[in-house]
């Protein structure tokens, strides 16, 4: 009897955890550009297309294609959390039929690597790629409209993104503490907005929207001209960022525009005191407080 209740303990607690394990790891390294189980579509409450509304976070799949159809009829939209913590993905294809993308649709897909947004979708949800941390470009088709609130915050990786010709809205923090980035590349017929050596302006060059610094980089120059730096402009650039110059047309700094800049230590402004008394700063920064301002500074040539 002892020597069965041995035998039966070696199975149970070796043995089937060692064949699960096992059963699962042929799964994942067999797992190519396939079907994959567990997704889930579902119809539209005027039963004329589908919405991928759940994919698996425990899928095994590494890339995985957008269908054009299911059941016969056109896939138009990736669902709100549909890819959520899906942390075996590492490449997404959206398919030509798909128009949007939902909000936290890819948030924390951590092995996400690369992403194709086909020339239909129109809109990319808040978060919906937020906390990607291995994503390291992205390209924005023409198609795309609106980029959510904190779109790609978080994806630490991240180091180059295009955006296409029609995006009209970007969202607050859309690249929060992507501390990698480096270069944002507007299309030249876009309306709305324009970068100015990578970095993210609004078209007419008056609004800095986003600082694009590298982790390694330490100085940044505003433009001469640019008025309004925008809510969240240098928001997560806590590892790198010592000085700023701001010239004296500036008239407002945004909430939290300087947030988390822990480093910052020299703002050099190309007013006087009483001129840079007259702007209006928004909440939550703190660091320019702590920062020596230099007035009436004259920019090298």
């Amino acid at each position: 009897m002892n020597a069965l209740k041995i035998i039966w303990k070696v199975i149970k607690f070796f043995l089937l955890p060692f064949l699960s394990a096992l059963v699962m790891w042929v799964i994942f390294f067999s797992c190519e550009k396939r079907s994959v189980l567990g997704v889930e579509y579902r119809l539209s409450d005027d039963g004329n297309y589908y919405i991928l509304s759940d994919y698996g976070g425990m899928n095994f799949s590494k890339t995985f294609e957008v269908p054009e159809e299911y059941n016969g009829k056109p896939v138009v939209e990736i669902g709100e959390d549909a890819f959520f913590d899906s942390i075996f993905l590492n490449e997404v294809v959206i398919s030509g039929n798909v128009t949007s993308i939902g909000d936290r649709a890819f948030y924390r897909c951590n092995s996400l690597k690369s992403v194709v947004i086909g020339d239909s979708v129109t809109t990319i949800g808040d978060s919906a790629f937020s906390n990607c941390g291995n994503l390291n470009s992205i390209v924005i088709g023409d198609s795309v409209t609106t980029i959510g609130d904190s779109a790609f915050s978080n994806c630490g990786n991240l180091n180059s993104i295009v955006i296409g010709d029609s995006v009209t809205t970007i969202g607050d923090k859309a690249f929060y503490c992507t501390t990698f980035l480096r270069n944002i590349t507007v299309g030249e017929n876009n309306t709305a907005y324009k970068s100015i050596d990578g970095s993210l302006y609004t078209k007419d060059e008056k609004t800095l929207i986003h600082c694009a610094i590298a982790w390694y980089d330490t100085h940044f120059t505003v433009p001469e001209g640019v008025e309004s730096i925008r809510d969240s402009a240098f928001d997560g650039n806590y590892y790198n960022l010592k000085s700023v110059v701001i010239p004296d047309s500036v008239t407002s700094i945004g909430d939290s525009a300087f947030s988390d800049c822990y480093n910052l230590t020299d703002i050099y402004y190309t007013g006087t005191e009483s001129e840079w008394a007259a702007i209006t700063v928004g909440t939550n920064n703190e660091e320019l407080k702590y920062a020596t301002i230099h007035y009436n500074y004259v920019p090298e040539e």
